[in-house]
């Protein structure tokens, strides 16, 4: 009788075995076809717009103008592998340093970063786009007539796009982005972490 038992329990056993192969066959068949379902699945975006410090950085920086590239690679229509390029170019303010008035030099910021993008809105059911992305990498501070200044910081960056596909190729949108640039106020720049916002419009390429 155990035997019987034993022997129900193995074969429920087996079949319960082969049923989760099956499941999961077929999810990572549903899986692969969705990777490779994107019909574009390469991405360019250029943008331009203004980039706006806060923190410390906006004691020293007025805003200024941003320009940017993205390079994708969709794995379905809605996640995608990004790297952002970014630069933004402020001007800098009158400050008191040491009892002197002077002012801070101009400031390049050179952010370059990786990470994932995801597309809230369907593609294949609205021609309306949001999108949220995130990222990791760093940013380079350049400055005017202070080369002994230029420093390269740890920087995360995060995101969120509103557009309209004027094509199943091209999209229109206004982006809104933050690096949060971790600096070291022991450097002799005496950057501490601070966040610039670019605002920006910009053209997305699928192909």
């Amino acid at each position: 009788m155990k035997k019987v038992k034993k022997n129900i329990l193995l074969r429920k056993f087996s079949i319960g075995l082969a049923g989760a192969f099956l499941l999961m066959f077929t999810l990572s068949s549903e899986v692969k076809a969705q990777i490779l379902d994107p019909i574009y699945p390469y991405s360019i975006e250029v943008r331009a717009g203004a980039s706006i410090p806060s923190g410390d950085y906006a004691d020293l920086n007025d805003a200024g103008f941003d320009i940017g590239l993205k390079l994708g690679y969709f794995f379905t229509d809605r996640l995608s592998f990004r790297v952002d390029l970014e630069s933004a170019f402020l001007t800098g303010k009158p400050i008191n340093l040491n009892g002197t008035n002077q002012d801070w030099p101009n400031t390049q910021l050179w952010h370059y970063t990786a990470g994932l993008g995801y597309m809230v809105t369907d593609p294949a059911l609205t021609a309306f786009r949001f999108g949220l992305n995130a990222g990791l990498g760093a940013t380079t501070i350049t400055y005017d007539d202070a080369d002994e200044l230029n420093d390269t910081y740890f920087t995360v960056n995060y995101g969120a796009k509103f557009g309209y596909g004027l094509t199943e190729m091209v999209d229109i949108f206004a982006n809104v982005m933050g690096y949060t640039i971790f600096g070291d106020d022991n450097d002799l720049s005496d950057v501490d972490t601070f966040t610039t916002w670019p605002i920006t419009l910009g053209l997305d390429f699928r192909f």
